[in-house]
């Protein structure tokens, strides 16, 4: 197996697949409890200003990057403030922590995310350079992980889930996860390219996660193989994904 380029992205989607299976296996689909969010109709407009303050304080994060700031430190302000504005909305509304996906419940579905990591150590021609990896698993690619889930999957998803059904949750947060994504793809990818990297990024990145967290119930697994993906995609593909 060749980890470098399209083979370490075929591997990545096959394991969002395998925990798919895996959480389906574990019967995780016939628990799923959606919390109770307060004023969910209001929720949606909160959640499209927070999305327009999230995508500008990117797009200066990665100003910031290219100046006095290095990527780590300028990702690190940037999901400090997603957090922030994510946890002051949802405190402002009085909803508890659980509706963010901050909450012990599907705490065991964790093992079932660090499956492909744990797979990925131990691969068919044994080609992987681990110390590539361990070099690019940095502290800011899991603290951006976790922003970005509670953002878009934690917040975003589950206040239209509760206003509008789980179908168009799902949808309209995996629409607004690849706009957020744009501005930084625009320059990096042919016209061509870059229809192929929308395309899945909402198919799998916006859809895939956002059914792998409803079936969890909590946004820890999926943050941690958010991670997990993005740092593999730095050490093998040369992507700096966000």
């Amino acid at each position: 197996m060749n980890l470098e380029g399209a083979g370490i992205h075929a591997y990545l989607w096959a394991s969002m697949l395998a925990c798919w299976g895996l959480m389906r296996a574990t019967g995780r689909a016939r628990e799923i409890i959606i919390p109770l969010v307060n004023n969910p109709r209001a929720q949606q407009y909160v959640a499209l200003a927070l999305f327009v303050a999230a995508t500008a304080a990117a797009i200066g994060a990665n100003r910031l990057a290219d100046g006095p700031f290095d990527a780590d430190r300028a990702g690190v302000l940037f999901s400090a403030l997603v957090i922030a504005l994510t946890l002051a909305a949802a405190s402002s509304m009085k909803d508890s922590p659980a509706t963010l996906g901050i909450s012990l419940r599907g705490a065991q579905t964790v093992l079932i995310f660090v499956v492909p990591a744990a797979g990925l150590a131990f691969p068919p021609r044994g080609d992987l350079n681990m110390a590539l990896f361990a070099a690019a698993a940095k502290p800011s690619a899991f603290i951006t992980a976790f922003a970005l889930e509670l953002f878009f999957r934690g917040y975003i998803q589950t206040r239209i889930e509760a206003a509008r059904g789980p179908a168009a949750g799902i949808l309209i947060a995996a629409a607004a996860y690849t706009a957020f994504h744009l501005p930084s793809a625009w320059g990096m990818f042919e016209p061509a390219a870059l229809a192929v990297y929308i395309v899945f990024t909402f198919i799998i990145w916006g859809c895939g996660a956002g059914v792998l967290f409803r079936m969890s119930g909590n946004v820890f697994g999926i943050a941690m193989f958010h991670a997990f993906c993005d740092i593999s995609l730095r050490a093998f593909s040369g992507m700096n994904p966000m």
